[in-house]
């Protein structure tokens, strides 16, 4: 019966999980149109969101890890995370959101490769017909999405890559560890990068109620 409990709390942690990623486009959008550049937004999205997580850290006092798994950390959060969300939110800027966040769900199908190849994971007949599913979906929307420019494209492809990666490597380095903790390091590194970033190069906050409801949304719904 636990176990079924379980399963069933899994399936809708993962509902959750693919809802709250799915709009960030539509937050993005709505930062986008009061003058954000993508590298302020995501200092924004990551700012804030290091912020809350750091503060439910200090409720809980929980410890935080130490040497490899730290650094291991960090790299995931400062070029992982980085990188991929640079990729996904620049490539909103020349591509359909919807085309892009279609796009971004090729890390499934790359995560199960991966998983085959370097973990000697078998393929279930039950995966294959997911992914099949999936990649048949994927298929159907870049047919019917129209307007969206090579770069974004490609941005959209990388972004999924990225991810596909960042996966496999959390899944080994994030081992053992609160997922609370491993979230707020990660999170605070892709932070520090992009506020670096902007300090040499400048920031462009919003200019409107509505994209700071956009940059806040992205932090708290779609990191957070």
């Amino acid at each position: 019966m636990n176990q079924k409990i379980d399963r069933l709390l899994g399936m809708g942690y993962i509902a959750l999980s693919a809802t709250a990623f799915g709009v960030m486009p539509f937050f993005a959008n709505m930062a986008y149109r009061s003058g954000v550049t993508p590298t302020s937004l995501l200092f924004l999205r990551f700012g804030i969101a290091a912020v809350l997580m750091w503060g439910l850290l200090l409720y809980k006092h929980s410890p935080l890890p130490r040497g490899k798994t730290l650094l291991g950390l960090v790299l995931m959060g400062g070029l992982g995370y980085a990188g991929q969300s640079f990729s996904y939110f620049t490539a909103l800027q020349y591509a359909p959101a919807g085309l892009v966040a279609v796009l971004l769900y090729l890390y499934p199908a790359l995560v199960t490769g991966l998983s085959f190849a370097v973990l000697k994971q078998p393929i279930t007949r039950l995966k294959w017909f997911a992914l099949a599913l999936s990649l048949l979906g994927i298929v159907l929307v870049v047919g019917v999405q129209s307007g969206g420019q090579l770069k974004g494209i490609l941005l959209a492809i990388l972004a999924a890559i990225i991810y596909a990666v960042y996966i496999m490597a959390g899944a080994k380095i994030t081992e053992g560890t609160d997922i609370r903790v491993s979230s707020t390091i990660i999170i605070t590194s892709a932070a520090v990068v992009y506020g670096v970033y902007g300090a040499q190069h400048g920031l462009s906050l919003p200019n409107s109620e509505m994209g700071w409801a956009g940059s806040i949304a992205l932090a708290l719904v779609g990191t957070v």
